[in-house]
């Protein structure tokens, strides 16, 4: 682009802008401005939205509001979550559904400029912090890591920025109120503003999908055939999971406009699927949160050859640096971590065509150095594509531990298995590449593709199986040898050429070129080359310890058989509540509980209470009390399974109880003490200032205090003296664990993150603290001895660790087996 271009773009981005009122964002409500919720097919009608938005109104201006503040719509996905937005737009006060940007930006002043001040449960409004600086431009806040890097960042966008961006492609899509908006991103994700605010300019249907729907694809699918949405807007990745696109781009489909944007266009797939009769419009969209989402847009017709980046939204340059770096400047610059730019780095690297238009080349943080060649791994992605069967669906590469080129492709498969394929770069090099096979690629709440999941499926399928059996299976099938045959034989007396060479060494780590070396050693056994690199697993898959530590593998083993059953309709999340060898109470997902004779398999009652129970029922007073989250707390005789009472609190978690009161934890972040007589509550005491509920139920101390966790990580001890009150509150990683309580008044606290800490039950003083090091530990700690316990971990390992003198790592129990995790 010519610098007199950019400047005439630059004015007149400017120029247009200058007709938005920046401090204002109308919601037409039309007669046909609905929204339509496809989980249940519920329907709200613009004058129930209108009168819901104000009684939301109301309820915000309870609290004194200003220009300063940033509200937390701390709801879930569904009706009242429009709703809050629209309030807010109406109130002109900034909003977020990022519920870190409340304590996220707390080292940096100028990270704290649009934090958030006031929480909105859908019920009430809480003030939690002030900010400084007025937010009077800012329409919302995200967080995101942005597109250079893994840093998060907070990025507050001005309502000048968005209008821009909505008006635009309300014009040039023409989009008008006879249309259906699918409401389908996660509000994480920016592009989900402009599904809304697009649906608000115009007072059209929206189309919320629950967020569920995004990992279950078969039911996107299903609420796009049933409700018809001429408008959607998917990642590539989201789009491509659906089981039948190609129905969306049928001669009869009823998509107007399709917007793909997020990452790399599928364009190959799409020709592929798409009718030579289909209308609908589809459009490459490019943008960055930090530009208030899109920046341009390509529409691709049929037969199109190569997409481009194509045109700017108004308000909006684009320019290429000197390293072909993509440049976003125009008025279009939101606040990044409290400090607006005047134009954005993108890190996307740009060429041009003959005709001097830009196309994405890829992405610069996707430009590694593999064994001293540059590779970008979207182009290696595509030249793999070309090679695999045209059963294979989807593909993507990552660089593993520096170390190793991993693509991950979908489609049938017979093996779950790790192969290796050499493939071209240019006519005299080529680079090794891993390939796995995965039932679908893993996504994140963006809906782009989880590249720590990625990693994740590295570690359990590269360590799944001993590097001598993989060696073994290799040899079996390239050259039909049985290696326990040719131990005593060099691998090139088998025929191991420098190909399989470089096949087999990446089997071996960080030795890959020392073993290639002694492979190609015609003097060099077979057995020595396996005795002198080793023939265990790669040693980092396994928590890193300084200390002597034993690894043992466990394998399978006969189970013994089902002796009776019982079908509770749905998941099992809780506990069985063992009451005695004759009875036991469990209750599923479906609201059965049911009670049986463990002995002999008699159902002795069953209840259907029609709700969700996560949760383990408990016995107090010869009561069985569980909770739901969302319909109360359940009371049911002992004898009978009768329904005697249901109070309404919103109870996810187990309940606790000693002789005088029940103790539970609520959504709302509140603890609470109820007589299990008259079912009245004692005591109720506010634990999560921010709100938000718990996962595990309150714990009872040996010495009867009580102890509360929420999933936030804040954990509570509620002491009963004269009165019950909290005596103490220390913040943790997030918890979704019992606490485990020891000698000497202290007690282990187990976070998600793997980090095991010792405190003081009386005063919170950390004691001693473990960190097992990239596993995940969502199961509470067993103590099995004096000064031993064992912890599991989402990865399938179970970790023995002494706890005196200090927390070590002793054993560690890795099965053999596929699928296996503790949570």
């Amino acid at each position: 682009m010519t610098v007199l271009k950019a400047f005439l773009s630059l004015n007149y981005g400017f120029e247009k802008l200058k007709s938005i009122p920046s401090n204002q964002m109308n919601v037409q409500y039309n007669r046909t401005f609905e929204i339509i919720y496809a989980k249940d097919g519920s329907v709200l009608c613009a004058d129930e939205i209108k009168e819901k938005v104000n009684r939301v109104i109301r309820v915000i201006t309870k609290e004194e509001i200003r220009q300063s503040d940033v509200v937390y719509i701390n709801i879930d996905r569904g009706f009242d979550v429009v709703i809050a937005i629209i309030a807010c737009l109406q109130l002109e006060l900034a909003f977020t559904s990022c519920e870190s940007n409340a304590y996220m930006y707390k080292t940096h002043s100028n990270h704290r400029k649009f934090r958030t001040t006031l929480v909105f449960n859908g019920k009430e409004v809480t003030r939690i912090a002030e900010n400084e600086n007025e937010c009077h431009e800012i329409c919302y806040v995200i967080n995101t890591s942005g597109t250079s890097g893994n840093t998060k960042k907070q990025v507050a966008v001005p309502l000048g920025c968005i209008k821009a961006n909505i008006e635009h492609f309300c014009t040039i899509f023409d989009v008008t109120p006879s249309d259906t908006i699918l409401f389908s991103t996660s509000l994480l994700f920016d592009p989900s503003i402009v599904e809304l605010f697009m649906a608000f300019h115009v007072g059209c249907r929206l189309l919320i999908t629950p967020d569920i729907f995004r990992s279950e694809p078969h039911r996107m699918q299903k609420a796009i055939e049933q409700f018809k949405p001429t408008i959607a807007q998917f990642t590539p990745t989201v789009f491509e999971m659906l089981p039948s696109p190609d129905c969306l781009l049928s001669s009869t489909s009823s998509l107007r406009i399709l917007l793909i944007g997020g990452s790399h266009f599928p364009l190959d797939y799409i020709n592929s699927i798409r009718c030579s009769g289909n209308t609908t419009r589809i459009f490459n969209v490019y943008g960055v949160t930090e530009v208030s989402c899109w920046a341009s847009y390509f529409e691709i017709e049929i037969g199109c050859e190569e997409v481009l980046i194509g045109k700017e939204v108004m308000g909006t340059t684009l320019e290429v640096d000197a390293n072909n770096q993509l440049i976003l400047g125009g008025p279009r610059q939101c606040y990044v971590n409290g400090n607006k730019a005047e134009r954005h780095e993108t890190g996307d690297l740009v060429g041009k065509t003959k005709n001097g238009e830009l196309r994405l080349v890829g992405r610069m943080d996707r430009m590694v150095k593999h064994r001293g060649v540059r590779v970008c791994l979207d182009q290696l992605t595509e030249l793999i594509l070309k090679q695999q069967p045209t059963s294979t669906q989807l593909a993507y590469s990552i660089h593993y531990k520096n170390r190793d080129i991993v693509i991950f492709v979908t489609g049938p498969s017979t093996s779950n298995d790790v192969s290796s394929i050499l493939v071209p770069l240019d006519n005299t090099t080529f680079v090794m590449v891993r390939t796995i096979h995965v039932e679908s690629l893993p996504i994140n709440s963006s809906g782009k593709v989880d590249e720590y999941e990625l990693r994740r499926i590295c570690e359990e399928r590269f360590c799944s199986v001993s590097r001598r059996n993989m060696v073994k299976k290799l040899l079996k099938e390239k050259l039909g040898v049985d290696l326990d045959e040719v131990l005593d034989q060099s691998f090139v007396e088998i025929g191991v050429n420098s190909l399989m060479a470089a096949e087999i060494s990446l089997y071996f780590g960080d030795d890959q070129e020392n073993v290639t070396r002694e492979i190609l050693n015609n003097t060099t056994t077979i057995r020595k080359v396996l005795e002198t690199f080793g023939t265990s697993e790669d040693p980092s898959c396994f928590i890193e310890e300084k200390t002597d530590q034993q690894v043992i593998r466990v394998s399978k083993k006969r189970q013994p058989k089902m002796k009776w059953s019982v079908d509770l309709g749905k998941c099992i999340d809780g506990n069985i509540l063992v009451i005695r060898n004759d009875l036991v109470v469990c209750a599923s997902h479906s609201g059965v509980i049911v009670a049986m004779d463990p002995k002999i398999g008699r159902c002795l009652w069953r209840t259907e209470c029609k709700v969700r129970f996560e949760c383990a029922p408990i016995l107090a007073n010869r009561r069985i009390v569980i909770g739901s989250k969302s319909h109360g707390l359940f009371f049911l005789c002992l004898e009978t399974g009768k329904i005697l009472n249901v109070i309404d609190l919103a109870v996810r978690s187990t309940c606790a109880s000693n002789e005088n009161f029940i103790f539970c934890s609520t959504n709302d972040g509140y603890f609470h003490s109820i007589d299990p007589e008259s079912f009245s509550p004692i005591f109720h005491h506010k634990i999560e200032p921010n709100g938000g509920g718990t996962s595990i139920g309150p714990i009872i101390a040996p010495d009867g205090s009580v102890f509360a966790t929420t999933t936030s990580g804040l954990f509570s001890r509620i002491t009963n003296h004269s009165n019950l009150h909290v005596s103490l509150q220390k913040k943790m990683g997030p918890i979704f664990s019992e606490p485990l309580f020891l000698e000497d008044n202290t007690v282990l606290v187990t976070s998600v993150n793997g980090v095991l800490t010792i405190i003081s039950s009386d005063t919170g003083e950390e004691k001693d603290s473990k960190s097992l090091k990239n596993e995940n530990c969502f199961c509470a700690p067993l103590k099995i001895g004096p000064n031993k316990i064992l912890v599991a971990t989402q990865s399938g390992k179970i970790i023995d660790l002494d706890i005196k003198p200090k927390l070590r790592i002793s054993i560690i129990y890795r099965f053999d087996l596929p699928g296996i995790s503790f949570i």
